[in-house]
């Protein structure tokens, strides 16, 4: 197979992949508060699939460098598909935090192993275009699936949405075995099995430490928005399928428009395209407590999709320059396991403001934490 025909084989696994995944987001918070779970429970049942994944990516991106991808991503897959079942039977919130955890170990070993692949094979300024088209596959895949859990949920049922998730994992599986190369096929065997990383030393990197910081300040703002921006849509009177339209524009926009702003990326300066992406971001979450209607919420997620669209392929590009020469599997997973700490803290830091001062101060701490990291990152890097 050509390495552009594995581009487009590995952005249709990992967009399938995610419709699975997204397809329970607008659900989990609700579900959790049947079960009794208090708004920190909420931001600790949410954060659980992130911590596991900020544990494990990069030692499972490392190791990827040296064994090979395709074998990560069939056990990643497999371990969704048989998870799926322990939400459905999950009847306390401890349960449910742990299955959630779980899942996010079959996460490490899909999203950043198929993204370091795909930067392996991007030609040289190329980076941009390839990876935005893998990172569009991502974002309308969570996209579509979190519509589709808001209206299943709606007509079928809260099970329903969890029990698709395990059926698309298993077609995503059967398609990786049947379709994805071998290890000893040209394509795999340029580009792993080289020697041993330090990941102390890639760590070292201002450009690392700031594009990790940008990740991570932009996933605790997408934490706190996918687990509490339902809670706050309920309040308002909207329906399941409201919030699930809410949350997918949201980062169905951002994955639409990835490609075209990774096409900018590999020509113009990634930095200002970081940078100005964030703080469209951070102009979103601030003004989301001064929000009352659906329309409201809905021209704020578009203006959020519009920001993660310009800076994510960017910041992709430019780790990617750095993974050419100290191994993509490491620094994908490193870039990886700062959007999973962002994504864990975001929903356990929100949690507690929420039982303490309310859920508006939850997008308003968002929008300074965003803001902070966004300078941070230009201090580093620019």
């Amino acid at each position: 197979m050509k390495e552009e025909g594995m581009v487009h084989l590995l952005a249709l696994t990992v967009f399938i992949a995610m419709v699975g995944v997204g397809i329970i987001a607008p659900i989990i918070p609700i579900y959790a508060e049947r079960l009794g779970a208090t708004g920190l429970w909420i931001g600790f049942i949410y954060a659980g699939f992130a911590i596991s994944r900020a544990i494990f990516m990069p030692l499972i991106g490392e190791l990827s460098d040296r064994r090979g991808r395709k074998f990560f991503i069939t056990i990643g897959l497999l371990l969704y598909s048989i998870i799926s079942l322990g939400y459905v039977y999950s009847t306390t919130v401890v349960e449910l935090a742990s299955v959630r955890f779980i899942s996010g170990l079959g996460s490490a070993m899909v999203t950043p192993v198929a993204f370091a692949y795909a930067a392996e094979i991007a030609p040289l300024r190329g980076e941009g275009r390839v990876l935005g088209e893998v990172g569009m596959a991502l974002s309308v895949g969570i996209g579509i699936g979190v519509f589709l859990g808001g209206v299943l949920s709606d007509r079928f049922g809260i099970a329903v949405p969890f029990y698709t998730m395990g059926t698309l994992s298993c077609l995503t599986l059967i398609l990786v075995i049947w379709s994805f190369p071998s290890e000893e096929n040209p394509v795999f065997r340029s580009h792993v099995g080289g020697g041993r990383v330090n990941l102390g030393h890639i760590l070292g990197y201002d450009l690392v430490k700031g594009v990790s910081a940008f990740r991570f300040v932009n996933s605790f703002s997408i934490g706190a928005i996918m687990s509490f921006l339902p809670i706050f849509a309920t309040r308002l009177d909207i329906t399941p399928t409201g919030i699930g339209i809410l949350l997918s524009v949201n980062i169905m926009l951002a994955g639409i428009l990835q490609p075209y702003f990774g096409r900018f990326a590999d020509r113009i300066n990634r930095v200002w395209l970081i940078f100005s992406g964030s703080i469209l971001t951070t102009i979103a979450l601030l003004l989301i407590p001064y929000t009352g209607s659906f329309r409201g919420l809905l021209l704020l997620n578009l203006l959020m999709g519009a920001g993660g669209a310009i800076a994510v392929p960017a910041s992709l590009a430019m780790m990617a320059d750095v993974g050419r020469d100290d191994g993509m599997g490491a620094l994908m997973g490193i870039y990886n396991a700062a959007m999973s700490m962002g994504m864990a803290t975001g929903p356990i830091i929100s949690g507690i403001i929420m039982d303490i001062m309310g859920i508006q101060e939850v997008f308003t701490l968002a929008g300074m934490i965003s803001l902070i990291g966004s300078l941070y990152f230009l201090r580093r890097v620019g």
